[in-house]
């Protein structure tokens, strides 16, 4: 009955050895059987960054839920 993704952008701040949030948004859709999201994102060059998500899905509250995330990309 539910489907949802919530998507964040972190980049890594090197002084100080965290990941920090730059960006997020979130999607979700009932009576689906799938969810698809994009979004363009401007970066700085010179730093690391990362995409991670939450996924929920389920028929009924409290909803199953995952999450993900890539590798850290340097963008030179």
């Amino acid at each position: 009955d539910y489907i949802a993704t919530i998507v964040y952008i972190d980049r890594y701040n090197e002084e100080e050895k965290y990941w920090g949030q730059i960006d997020w948004w979130m999607e979700e859709t009932h009576n689906d059987y799938f969810l698809s999201t994009a979004k363009s994102v401007k970066v700085e060059r010179g730093h690391y960054y990362r995409v991670r998500a939450n996924h929920i899905a389920g028929d009924q509250y409290p909803y199953d839920e995952t999450a993900s995330f890539t590798d850290g990309i340097l963008l030179p």
